[in-house]
């Protein structure tokens, strides 16, 4: 998808590989910087770098959010609290069927089972997942997170 030149305003095809579809701050749309010509990026440099660190940082942090989040995702599922036995949807609400607690006593956590969770979407796993997970989400994922932004930025100016 062509844009205008950052430095000249022409037509322009070519990108800054740097930064190209940086997540804007509210995470909503995409950035991307273009340029017509290697000259015009290079003229423009001094006044875009600065620009393009904090979009490059803002693409490395959304990057490893996204990647614990998955991981948070995935652990959750195998260690589920509850035995969860049905998901029915009623009136645009997702309600999950659990054994009561104490009903089984050998195991603390539990695997859903997939059977259940082909009959929801995405959005409604990913909600299902998350609900009552903060602190365990954290407690799980705090290596992959350490492991992530290790040496990527001491300080943030996104």
């Amino acid at each position: 998808m062509p844009g205008l030149c950052a430095h000249c305003g022409n037509h322009a095809t070519l990108v800054c590989v740097k930064c190209k579809q940086s997540p804007s701050g509210d995470l909503k749309s995409i950035h991307t910087i273009f340029y017509c010509s290697n000259a015009c990026q290079q003229v423009d440099w001094p006044q875009h770098k600065s620009y393009c660190k904090a979009m490059k940082q803002r693409k490395d942090l959304s990057l490893a959010a996204d990647i614990v989040q998955q991981v948070a995702y995935i652990c959750r599922e195998a260690t589920y609290e509850n035995p969860t036995i049905g998901i029915e949807h009623r009136a645009d609400k997702l309600l999950l069927h659990e054994l009561p607690n104490g009903t089984i006593k050998s195991r603390r956590c539990h695997t859903l089972p997939q059977s259940l969770l082909r009959s929801i979407s995405e959005k409604e796993k990913a909600a299902m997942l998350s609900c009552d997970s903060c602190s365990d989400a954290l407690a799980m994922t705090y290596e992959v997170i350490q492991w992530l932004l290790r040496g990527m930025y001491s300080s943030s100016s996104l």
